[in-house]
Protein backbone atom coordinates (compact mmCIF):
# COMPACT_ATOMS: atom_id res chain seq x y z
CA UNK A 1 0.00 0.00 0.00
CA UNK A 2 1.22 3.50 -0.89
CA UNK A 3 0.06 6.95 0.15
CA UNK A 4 -0.59 7.89 -3.49
CA UNK A 5 -3.46 5.41 -3.53
CA UNK A 6 -4.93 6.94 -0.36
CA UNK A 7 -4.64 10.39 -1.95
CA UNK A 8 -6.62 9.11 -4.94
CA UNK A 9 -9.26 7.55 -2.69
CA UNK A 10 -9.83 10.79 -0.76
CA UNK A 11 -9.60 13.14 -3.74
CA UNK A 12 -12.26 11.21 -5.67
CA UNK A 13 -14.20 10.12 -2.57
CA UNK A 14 -13.90 6.41 -3.32
CA UNK A 15 -15.18 5.54 0.14
CA UNK A 16 -18.34 3.89 1.39
CA UNK A 17 -20.57 5.47 4.03
CA UNK A 18 -20.83 5.87 6.91
CA UNK A 19 -17.56 7.65 7.69
CA UNK A 20 -16.93 7.44 11.42
CA UNK A 21 -13.72 8.60 13.09
CA UNK A 22 -11.85 6.55 15.65
CA UNK A 23 -13.26 8.99 18.20
CA UNK A 24 -16.81 8.00 17.22
CA UNK A 25 -17.88 11.09 15.25
CA UNK A 26 -19.79 10.95 11.97
CA UNK A 27 -18.21 12.78 9.00
CA UNK A 28 -20.05 14.43 6.11
CA UNK A 29 -17.77 15.63 3.31
CA UNK A 30 -18.73 18.79 1.40
CA UNK A 31 -15.32 19.34 -0.22
CA UNK A 32 -12.33 16.96 0.07
CA UNK A 33 -10.01 19.95 -0.45
CA UNK A 34 -7.36 20.98 -2.96
CA UNK A 35 -4.68 18.37 -3.56
CA UNK A 36 -1.32 19.84 -2.50
CA UNK A 37 1.38 17.80 -4.26
CA UNK A 38 4.39 19.94 -3.35
CA UNK A 39 3.98 21.44 0.07
CA UNK A 40 2.04 20.39 3.11
CA UNK A 41 -0.49 19.30 4.30
CA UNK A 42 -1.78 16.92 1.62
CA UNK A 43 -5.17 18.59 1.08
CA UNK A 44 -6.09 22.21 1.82
CA UNK A 45 -9.42 24.03 2.21
CA UNK A 46 -11.45 20.89 2.90
CA UNK A 47 -15.01 21.37 4.20
CA UNK A 48 -16.52 18.78 6.55
CA UNK A 49 -19.29 18.32 9.08
CA UNK A 50 -17.59 16.75 12.09
CA UNK A 51 -19.10 16.38 15.54
CA UNK A 52 -22.14 18.38 14.31
CA UNK A 53 -19.89 21.34 13.47
CA UNK A 54 -18.79 22.68 10.09
CA UNK A 55 -15.01 22.54 9.77
CA UNK A 56 -12.83 24.17 7.12
CA UNK A 57 -9.15 23.28 7.07
CA UNK A 58 -6.51 20.81 5.94
CA UNK A 59 -6.45 17.02 5.67
CA UNK A 60 -3.28 14.99 6.16
CA UNK A 61 -2.84 11.40 4.96
CA UNK A 62 -0.49 8.69 6.25
CA UNK A 63 -0.20 4.93 6.02
CA UNK A 64 -0.04 4.74 9.82
CA UNK A 65 -1.16 7.31 12.34
CA UNK A 66 2.24 7.09 14.05
CA UNK A 67 3.76 8.65 10.91
CA UNK A 68 2.41 11.96 12.25
CA UNK A 69 5.10 11.89 14.93
CA UNK A 70 7.68 10.17 12.75
CA UNK A 71 7.49 13.08 10.27
CA UNK A 72 7.56 15.69 13.04
CA UNK A 73 4.14 17.18 12.24
CA UNK A 74 3.35 17.61 15.93
CA UNK A 75 6.06 20.31 16.11
CA UNK A 76 5.32 21.96 12.77
CA UNK A 77 2.95 25.01 12.85
CA UNK A 78 2.04 24.30 9.20
CA UNK A 79 -0.03 21.34 10.45
CA UNK A 80 -1.99 23.21 13.11
CA UNK A 81 -4.77 23.73 10.55
CA UNK A 82 -5.30 19.98 10.00
CA UNK A 83 -8.90 19.06 10.86
CA UNK A 84 -8.80 15.39 9.84
CA UNK A 85 -6.09 12.72 9.82
CA UNK A 86 -6.64 9.95 7.25
CA UNK A 87 -4.70 6.73 7.82
CA UNK A 88 -4.72 3.17 6.53
CA UNK A 89 -3.87 1.79 9.97
CA UNK A 90 -4.54 3.51 13.29
CA UNK A 91 -1.68 2.39 15.54
CA UNK A 92 -1.41 5.35 17.94
CA UNK A 93 -3.48 8.26 19.21
CA UNK A 94 -2.41 11.56 17.63
CA UNK A 95 -2.44 15.04 19.16
CA UNK A 96 -1.63 18.46 17.71
CA UNK A 97 1.16 20.71 18.95
CA UNK A 98 -1.23 22.34 21.47
CA UNK A 99 -2.25 18.96 22.89
CA UNK A 100 -5.71 18.75 21.31
CA UNK A 101 -6.79 15.34 20.02
CA UNK A 102 -6.69 14.84 16.25
CA UNK A 103 -9.78 13.35 14.58
CA UNK A 104 -8.68 10.21 12.73
CA UNK A 105 -10.46 8.23 10.00
CA UNK A 106 -9.18 4.73 9.22
CA UNK A 107 -9.53 4.28 5.47
CA UNK A 108 -9.07 0.50 5.58
CA UNK A 109 -12.58 0.30 7.05
CA UNK A 110 -14.32 2.38 4.36
CA UNK A 111 -12.46 1.69 1.08
CA UNK A 112 -14.25 -0.98 -1.01
CA UNK A 113 -12.37 -4.27 -1.19
CA UNK A 114 -12.84 -4.42 -4.98
CA UNK A 115 -11.02 -1.09 -5.36
CA UNK A 116 -8.10 -2.29 -3.24
CA UNK A 117 -7.86 -5.52 -5.26
CA UNK A 118 -7.89 -3.55 -8.52
CA UNK A 119 -5.17 -1.23 -7.22
CA UNK A 120 -2.95 -4.12 -6.16
CA UNK A 121 -3.42 -5.85 -9.51
CA UNK A 122 -2.52 -2.68 -11.42
CA UNK A 123 0.44 -1.92 -9.18
CA UNK A 124 1.95 -5.35 -9.77
CA UNK A 125 1.81 -4.99 -13.56
CA UNK A 126 4.94 -4.16 -15.52
CA UNK A 127 5.60 -0.43 -15.70
CA UNK A 128 4.87 1.11 -19.11
CA UNK A 129 6.35 4.28 -20.56
CA UNK A 130 2.86 5.55 -21.45
CA UNK A 131 -0.47 3.67 -21.36
CA UNK A 132 -0.63 3.52 -25.17
CA UNK A 133 3.00 2.67 -25.91
CA UNK A 134 2.05 -0.57 -27.67
CA UNK A 135 -0.91 0.86 -29.61
CA UNK A 136 0.86 4.01 -30.83
CA UNK A 137 2.86 1.92 -33.32
CA UNK A 138 -0.36 1.37 -35.24
CA UNK A 139 -0.71 5.11 -36.02
CA UNK A 140 0.40 6.06 -39.53
CA UNK A 141 3.70 7.96 -39.64
CA UNK A 142 2.24 10.85 -41.66
CA UNK A 143 -0.62 11.34 -39.24
CA UNK A 144 1.76 11.26 -36.28
CA UNK A 145 4.05 13.90 -37.80
CA UNK A 146 1.12 16.19 -38.62
CA UNK A 147 -0.23 15.79 -35.10
CA UNK A 148 3.08 16.81 -33.53
CA UNK A 149 3.28 19.84 -35.83
CA UNK A 150 -0.24 20.85 -34.80
CA UNK A 151 0.66 20.59 -31.11
CA UNK A 152 3.80 22.67 -31.72
CA UNK A 153 1.79 25.41 -33.45
CA UNK A 154 -0.83 25.45 -30.69
CA UNK A 155 1.92 25.88 -28.10
CA UNK A 156 3.39 28.83 -30.00
CA UNK A 157 -0.05 30.40 -30.38
CA UNK A 158 -0.69 30.07 -26.65
CA UNK A 159 2.63 31.73 -25.79
CA UNK A 160 2.19 34.56 -28.30
CA UNK A 161 -1.28 35.24 -26.89
CA UNK A 162 0.18 35.58 -23.39
CA UNK A 163 2.85 37.99 -24.64
CA UNK A 164 0.18 40.09 -26.38
CA UNK A 165 -1.83 40.27 -23.15
CA UNK A 166 1.26 41.40 -21.26
CA UNK A 167 1.95 44.08 -23.86
CA UNK A 168 -1.52 45.47 -23.28
CA UNK A 169 -1.03 45.45 -19.50
CA UNK A 170 2.39 47.12 -19.72
CA UNK A 171 1.31 49.66 -22.37
CA UNK A 172 3.58 48.20 -25.06
CA UNK A 173 6.67 48.10 -22.81
CA UNK A 174 8.74 45.20 -24.14
CA UNK A 175 11.27 45.41 -21.31
CA UNK A 176 8.48 45.07 -18.74
CA UNK A 177 7.17 42.04 -20.64
CA UNK A 178 10.63 40.48 -20.55
CA UNK A 179 10.83 41.09 -16.81
CA UNK A 180 7.48 39.34 -16.18
CA UNK A 181 8.26 36.35 -18.41
CA UNK A 182 11.73 36.01 -16.93
CA UNK A 183 10.21 35.87 -13.46
CA UNK A 184 7.62 33.31 -14.53
CA UNK A 185 10.26 30.99 -15.99
CA UNK A 186 12.20 31.14 -12.73
CA UNK A 187 9.18 29.56 -11.05
CA UNK A 188 9.11 26.64 -13.52
CA UNK A 189 6.00 24.43 -13.40
CA UNK A 190 5.32 24.50 -9.68
CA UNK A 191 5.78 28.19 -8.84
CA UNK A 192 5.51 29.74 -12.31
CA UNK A 193 2.12 31.34 -11.63
CA UNK A 194 3.25 32.70 -8.25
CA UNK A 195 6.36 34.26 -9.82
CA UNK A 196 4.18 35.64 -12.61
CA UNK A 197 1.82 37.35 -10.16
CA UNK A 198 4.79 38.63 -8.19
CA UNK A 199 6.31 40.33 -11.25
CA UNK A 200 2.94 41.88 -12.14
CA UNK A 201 2.62 43.27 -8.61
CA UNK A 202 5.80 45.37 -9.01
CA UNK A 203 5.70 48.31 -11.44
CA UNK A 204 8.63 47.92 -13.83
CA UNK A 205 9.54 51.56 -13.24
CA UNK A 206 10.29 50.63 -9.61
CA UNK A 207 12.61 47.83 -10.73
CA UNK A 208 14.50 50.25 -12.98
CA UNK A 209 14.89 52.78 -10.16
CA UNK A 210 16.39 50.11 -7.90
CA UNK A 211 18.49 48.40 -10.57
CA UNK A 212 21.81 49.35 -8.97
CA UNK A 213 20.75 48.59 -5.40
CA UNK A 214 20.92 44.82 -4.86
CA UNK A 215 20.03 45.21 -1.19
CA UNK A 216 16.74 46.93 -2.02
CA UNK A 217 15.95 44.55 -4.88
CA UNK A 218 16.22 41.53 -2.59
CA UNK A 219 13.99 43.18 0.01
CA UNK A 220 11.52 44.15 -2.71
CA UNK A 221 11.17 40.66 -4.21
CA UNK A 222 11.16 38.77 -0.91
CA UNK A 223 8.73 41.23 0.67
CA UNK A 224 6.28 41.14 -2.22
CA UNK A 225 6.42 37.34 -2.15
CA UNK A 226 5.74 37.27 1.60
CA UNK A 227 8.97 35.37 2.28
CA UNK A 228 10.54 37.70 4.83
CA UNK A 229 10.23 36.16 8.35
CA UNK A 230 8.06 38.38 10.54
CA UNK A 231 9.21 37.12 13.94
CA UNK A 232 12.90 36.48 13.30
CA UNK A 233 15.44 38.54 15.26
CA UNK A 234 18.29 37.63 12.88
CA UNK A 235 20.03 40.82 11.73
CA UNK A 236 19.65 40.02 8.02
CA UNK A 237 15.93 39.33 8.34
CA UNK A 238 15.43 42.54 10.34
CA UNK A 239 17.28 44.51 7.68
CA UNK A 240 15.09 43.02 4.94
CA UNK A 241 11.91 43.85 6.87
CA UNK A 242 12.97 47.46 7.40
CA UNK A 243 13.98 47.93 3.77
CA UNK A 244 10.77 46.39 2.48
CA UNK A 245 8.59 48.48 4.81
CA UNK A 246 10.27 51.60 3.45
CA UNK A 247 9.84 50.49 -0.18
CA UNK A 248 6.26 49.39 0.36
CA UNK A 249 5.26 52.76 1.78
CA UNK A 250 7.24 54.73 -0.79
CA UNK A 251 5.82 52.98 -3.86
CA UNK A 252 2.42 51.91 -2.49
CA UNK A 253 3.05 48.18 -2.94
CA UNK A 254 0.78 45.31 -1.91
CA UNK A 255 2.22 41.79 -1.37
CA UNK A 256 0.77 39.02 -3.51
CA UNK A 257 -1.59 36.43 -2.05
CA UNK A 258 -0.30 33.48 -4.10
CA UNK A 259 1.42 30.89 -1.96
CA UNK A 260 4.83 29.64 -3.05
CA UNK A 261 5.24 25.87 -2.92
CA UNK A 262 8.37 24.29 -1.49
CA UNK A 263 9.20 20.61 -1.62
CA UNK A 264 8.91 18.75 1.68
CA UNK A 265 12.70 18.31 1.70
CA UNK A 266 13.21 22.07 1.48
CA UNK A 267 10.53 22.81 4.07
CA UNK A 268 11.96 20.43 6.64
CA UNK A 269 15.71 20.95 6.20
CA UNK A 270 16.71 23.70 3.78
CA UNK A 271 13.96 26.32 3.76
CA UNK A 272 16.49 29.21 3.99
CA UNK A 273 18.03 27.89 0.76
CA UNK A 274 14.90 29.07 -1.07
CA UNK A 275 16.31 32.60 -0.86
CA UNK A 276 19.12 31.58 -3.23
CA UNK A 277 16.61 31.55 -6.09
CA UNK A 278 15.79 35.19 -5.46
CA UNK A 279 19.51 36.01 -5.24
CA UNK A 280 20.04 34.46 -8.70
CA UNK A 281 17.06 36.37 -10.12
CA UNK A 282 18.42 39.63 -8.70
CA UNK A 283 21.87 39.06 -10.17
CA UNK A 284 20.37 38.22 -13.57
CA UNK A 285 18.43 41.49 -13.57
CA UNK A 286 21.59 43.42 -12.78
CA UNK A 287 23.33 41.84 -15.76
CA UNK A 288 20.39 42.79 -17.98
CA UNK A 289 20.48 46.45 -16.91
CA UNK A 290 24.22 46.86 -17.52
Amino acid sequence: MKEDFLHYVWKHQKVSAPLITEQGYLISVFKPGSHNKQGCPDFEFAELILNNLRWVGAVEIHLRSSDWYRHGHNNDPAYDAVILHLVWEDDVEVCRNDGTLMHTLTLKKVVPTALVDRYQFTFKRAIEFIPCEHEIKQVEATHWVLRKERLYIERLEERSKRIHQLLVKTKQNWEAVLFVLLARNFGLNVNGEAFYQLALSIPFSVVRKLQNNVKYLKALFLGQAGLIPTNSDVAYATSLRNDYTFLQQKFGLKPIEDRFQFSRFVLIIFQPFAWCKWHSFTQLLRLYFR
